[in-house]
C-alpha cells in the first residue's frame, strides 16, 4: 500500500483527479455488477411469480366457492353404464370385453386407434368422472393402433 500512496503523492494534480475518477468508475462498476443487476433480476422474477401465484389463488378460491356451494360431487354414476355409453358413442362396444367388479370395470380392447382411446378416456373423465385406475397399452403392428387393457373406476 505504501508504494501506491507514494505514487499518488508524486502524481500531478491532474493525474490525481483522473485516478480518483477512475477509482469511482471502477467502484460503481463493481457495485452495479454485485448489487444492482441481481436486484433487478430478482424483482422481475418476483413479479412473474406473483402473477402466477395470484392466478393459482384465484383458481383455488373458485374451487373453494364451488365446494362451498355443494355442487362439486355429481350424482353417483354407474361406472359400467358410463363405460358402455362411451364405447357405444365410438362404435367400440362390439370390440370390447367388459368385466365389472367392486365398482370397477375392466375393459380389454384388442385393436383400437390410439387417438380414439385417448378421446374415450378424456370423455369418460369429463362427463362421468370415470378414470383409468390401471392401464396396459401395447403397440400393435398397424401404425397408430394399440391393444388396451384398462381398469376404470371413480
Amino acid at each position: 500500500m505504501t508504494s501506491w500512496s507514494r505514487a499518488f503523492d508524486r502524481a500531478s494534480p491532474r493525474e490525481r483527479v483522473l485516478l480518483r475518477w477512475g477509482a469511482l468508475v471502477v467502484v460503481l462498476g463493481v457495485l452495479y455488477a454485485i448489487a444492482w443487476q441481481p436486484l433487478t433480476r430478482d424483482i422481475e422474477r418476483t413479479r412473474e411469480t406473483l402473477a402466477r401465484d395470484r392466478a393459482t389463488l384465484a383458481t383455488l378460491r373458485s374451487y373453494a366457492d364451488v365446494r362451498a356451494s355443494g355442487t362439486v360431487d355429481p350424482a353417483p354414476v354407474d361406472v359400467r353404464a358410463a363405460v358402455e355409453r362411451a364405447l357405444d358413442a365410438r362404435g367400440l362396444r362390439g370390440a370390447a370385453q367388459l368385466d365389472a367388479r367392486d365398482g370397477r370395470v375392466g375393459v380389454v380392447l384388442g385393436t383400437v386407434p390410439f387417438d380414439t382411446l385417448v378421446r374415450l378416456l378424456d370423455d369418460l373423465a369429463r362427463a362421468d368422472r370415470v378414470r383409468a385406475l390401471e392401464a396396459r397399452i401395447t403397440a400393435r403392428v398397424d401404425p397408430g393402433t394399440v391393444r388396451a387393457e384398462l381398469t376404470l373406476g371413480r
